[in-house]
C-alpha cells in the first residue's frame, strides 16, 4: 500500500512504542513524505525529545529507523501539484502532504479531520492498523 504519510502521524510515531511504529515499520506498506515533513520534524525536534522522555541519543537512534521507512519525495516533484492541494485542504501547512499524494498518485496517512476529500483516500491510524491485522 502507497501512502503519504503526515508529520503527526510521523511524530506520533518517534515519541511513543506504539501501534504506529508498528505500522511504519511494516513493509507491507510503502510510505512517503515531501520534504516538509523533515523541515517540521527538526523545527520540533526538542520539544518531541521532551515529550518522549527519551535520551537524545535514544530519540535520535528512533528517528533514524523511521525516517529510513520513508521515501522522501523532492519538492521539484510536488510543486506543480501545490495550487491544487491548497484547493483540496483547509490547513495550508497540510498542502505540501496533499502536494506529494497527487504527485504520486498515492493515498494519505493522516488522523486529521480536514484530510478527508472525495479525491484523496485518507486512512486514519485505526482504519489502517484494522487493514494491515485484521483486527
Amino acid at each position: 500500500m502507497k501512502l503519504v504519510i503526515d508529520a503527526n502521524i510521523f511524530f506520533s510515531a518517534v515519541i511513543k512504542d506504539s501501534g504506529t511504529r508498528k505500522l511504519i515499520v511494516d513493509r507491507r506498506l510503502v510510505l512517503y513524505a515531501p520534504k516538509y515533513l523533515i523541515l517540521e520534524f527538526f523545527k520540533y525536534k526538542y520539544e518531541l525529545l521532551k515529550k518522549s522522555k527519551l535520551t537524545e541519543e535514544a530519540f535520535n537512534t528512533i528517528f533514524k529507523k523511521l525516517i529510513r521507512r520513508i521515501r522522501i519525495v523532492d519538492d521539484l516533484e510536488t510543486m506543480i501539484f501545490y495550487a491544487a492541494a491548497k484547493r483540496l485542504i483547509n490547513d495550508e501547512k497540510d498542502a505540501p502532504y496533499v502536494a506529494c499524494a497527487l504527485a504520486i498518485n498515492a493515498e494519505v496517512w493522516s488522523n486529521d479531520r480536514h484530510f478527508s476529500n472525495k479525491r484523496i483516500k485518507t486512512w486514519k491510524k485505526e482504519d489502517l492498523f484494522k487493514k494491515m491485522y485484521k483486527v
